[in-house]
């Protein structure tokens, strides 16, 4: 269950992860039921050998950091960039407690995540992204009607969660 649920009435403004907007991509009626009705879902298995390589990642930059130097990576990549360094930097890495926030003035919503290091591949290649945010706005508009609805939107065909709670309601 979330530390606080949504109160459409309150004037607060209500924190969201990255991972509940993922949830509410993947199936609105289950991140209303979460973030309104206090039902989460199921819990997932952890990912322990991604924290343990993430977490090892994290503290070779951090070697580098402190040294001022760049990474052997990026050496080996011609990429003249030294490990960024901040003081907010390991507050902006706890995702869980603090990370990166935003507040969305629109729709009264704090947007909340985690910081990481991970540029690099098992094959210790650089990953080219380009990014597209133009699904944001209208995602967190529509976030934000899901939430102030006063029930919760129809399950959706391809939630495995919707479909077994639906089957178990049969027996």
């Amino acid at each position: 269950m979330p530390a606080k649920l949504f109160n459409p009435n309150s004037e607060e403004p209500f924190v969201l992860s990255r991972s509940r907007i993922d949830n509410f991509l993947e199936c609105p009626r289950c991140f209303y039921l979460t973030n309104r009705a206090g039902i989460a879902r199921p819990p997932s298995f952890p990912f322990n050998l991604n924290n343990a390589v993430d977490e090892l990642l994290k503290n070779e930059f951090d070697v580098y950091r402190e040294k001022g130097e760049p990474h052997p990576i990026m050496v080996e990549n011609n990429l003249k960039a030294i490990p960024y360094e901040h003081p907010d930097l390991e507050e902006w890495r706890e995702s869980l407690r603090h990370g990166v926030k935003r507040h969305h003035k629109e729709t009264n919503l704090i947007l909340r995540g985690g910081l990481f290091n991970n540029l690099l591949e098992f094959k210790t290649k650089l990953i080219p992204y380009k990014g597209n945010d133009s699904w944001v706005e209208p995602t967190l508009t529509e976030v934000k009607e899901t939430l102030m609805q006063d029930s919760p939107p129809e399950a959706d065909s391809k939630c495995s969660y919707c479909a077994y709670v639906k089957k178990t309601l049969l027996i």
